[in-house]
């Protein structure tokens, strides 16, 4: 199975202690739930959720999650691109502060093709995409703070 775009189940909320571990990494309203939907490949048992948002925050919060590994980090789409016809063909993103576990580094290549494909099926909007797939361009920067 690849990469889906779909709401969360109740039954993953569980398995993935999802409202504790979402909650908990809420910055702005501690122990909200932001998440409603991911992006997952539940064959590999990795996925990609946004777990908060703020409007006067310059980037969201979001988790990946591989074989389970969270990785919590900042992001934000800096760039958009059309076709010849105005189609999005590909979104830019700016993710700040991913890092990978250490336990990670013997498979860091995998896990990298991993996030860049969900991001691809993500298409900038998860189930609320128009556009897929997107190509995305991801460029890291370090977490500063």
């Amino acid at each position: 199975m690849a990469f889906i775009n779909e709401y969360i189940t109740e039954a993953d909320y569980e398995r993935y202690d999802l409202r504790k571990i979402i909650g908990e990494k809420n910055p702005f309203q501690p122990g909200y739930l932001f998440a409603r939907d991911w992006t997952v490949d539940r064959d590999k048992e990795v996925f990609l959720v946004k777990i908060w948002t703020h409007r006067e925050a310059e980037f969201d919060g979001w988790a990946f999650y591989w074989k389970g590994e969270w990785m919590f980090f900042e992001m934000r789409i800096h760039g958009i691109g059309k076709n010849a016809i105005g189609e999005i063909d590909w979104i830019g993103y700016l993710a700040k502060g991913f890092s990978l576990p250490t336990s990670l580094a013997p498979v860091r290549p995998d896990v990298i093709y991993a996030f860049e494909q969900s991001l691809t099926v993500y298409a900038g909007a998860g189930v609320f995409s128009t556009c897929s797939p997107c190509a995305a361009k991801i460029e890291y920067m370090a977490d500063k703070g």
